[in-house]
């Protein structure tokens, strides 16, 4: 809803907002000079925020058929980095972990590409609905992630929930309209129906969810969405992880 004032959207979604202030507050914990890797970066949303670093990014450049994917460093694939090994100070893997076929194999290689003690800051979906389909392919628990983490060789720092069980709601209120309304209908019958369309529409869309923000407590087992902060250790084991 870009025609709301920005404390508005947030209320009424807050999972993009909360990802850019998660985003934001990662760059902050970058020095000066780091070289740091956009894994799924898409439009390359957030280059800008890196001016103080060396931003290298990736996307196969096929998710969204609308997107300009002009900006991007390398276009590649996330399962197989064509990339050397611990090259890179931190990367960020924002709202891409559901679009890979193997989250583990990703996970991998942003490991070996990271220096020893290099950061990754990802965020990652738990309850979101079908998106940028065919590529659409997971979603995550608290417990998932860690384990991903863990098996992949990381320290995991934090994995924080965006959201609890009424911001769940909201986001399930919000995809009312689309079960509903489904496209194609035929035109007579799409114009007898847009008054109470319209009804749906605001309330599910923007009265509801904003009531039910005021309500919401982060937690767990209900969030949309998880921040997740994990490190590469100073010194490795030899040999690389496996995954049982």
């Amino acid at each position: 809803m870009v025609w709301l004032p920005k404390w508005l959207a947030f209320r009424v979604n807050p999972v993009p907002f909360l990802v850019d202030n998660f985003v934001t507050a990662a760059v902050k914990e970058l020095p000066v000079g780091s070289i740091v890797f956009d894994a799924g970066a898409g439009e390359c949303r957030y280059a800008s925020l890196f001016s103080h670093c060396t931003y290298i990014s990736l996307d196969f450049g096929k998710g969204d058929p609308l997107w300009n994917y002009k900006r991007l460093s390398v276009i590649g694939d996330l399962l197989s980095l064509p990339l050397r090994d611990e090259v890179f100070d931190a990367a960020i893997c924002t709202q891409t972990m559901e679009h890979i076929s193997n989250p583990f194999v990703l996970l991998q290689g942003l490991f070996r590409v990271l220096k020893p003690g290099g950061r990754l800051f990802l965020t990652a979906p738990q309850i979101w609905p079908i998106h940028q389909s065919p590529h659409d392919f997971f979603r995550f628990t608290y417990y998932g992630l860690e384990c991903l983490f863990d098996h992949a060789g990381f320290v995991v720092e934090s994995i924080q929930p965006h959201g609890g069980y009424f911001l769940y709601l909201a986001g399930s209120l919000s995809h009312m309209h689309r079960a509903l309304f489904p496209l194609g209908r035929p035109f007579l019958k799409r114009l007898l129906l847009s008054p109470l369309q319209f009804f749906v529409v605001f309330f599910a869309s923007f009265l509801g969810p904003l009531v039910l923000y005021t309500l919401d407590c982060f937690n767990k087992n209900y969030a949309l969405n998880y921040e997740c902060k994990c490190q590469k250790p100073v010194s490795t084991p030899s040999e690389s992880h496996q995954y049982h």
